[in-house]
């Protein structure tokens, strides 16, 4: 029965692993996509950066949003800024409160309504 539980975690945080990998790649394919629509230099990379910074919690998204629009602002005018500052907001927004909460629920077994009041709760713990 041990071996069974030991599997059945091992198979979940796998699929988990797994998944949270599949939704970063396509979040710096959108972010390399958007940043190449609005012109900036090197959306590849942008892209590349900000996928892989998600991994790290809370200080990732950020880091991977402030390279590019700091690029942004040494490009001229205050157009693409606001468009990168836009882009990366709206990525992560749907990213956080859209899709890891359908899939995730989907992979860790756990309904999208406690992952919802989850999400509810520590924004407001955390301000």
């Amino acid at each position: 029965m041990t071996t069974r539980a030991l599997d059945e975690a091992g198979s979940r945080v796998s699929r988990y692993l797994l998944v949270q990998s599949l939704v970063n790649v396509l979040f710096g394919i959108c972010a390399g996509i958007g940043l190449y629509l609005i012109g900036l230099p090197y959306p590849l990379l942008w892209g590349a950066l900000a996928g892989a910074l998600r991994y790290i919690p809370y200080v990732g998204p950020t880091v991977g949003a402030a390279a590019p629009l700091l690029l942004a602002l040494a490009l001229e005018g205050w157009a693409k800024p606001v468009l990168v500052l836009a882009l990366f907001l709206t990525l992560e927004l749907f990213t956080n409160l859209v899709l890891e909460v359908v899939v995730y629920a989907g992979v860790a077994g756990i309904s999208q309504v406690a992952l919802l009041v989850a999400v509810a709760f520590w924004a407001w713990l955390w301000g």
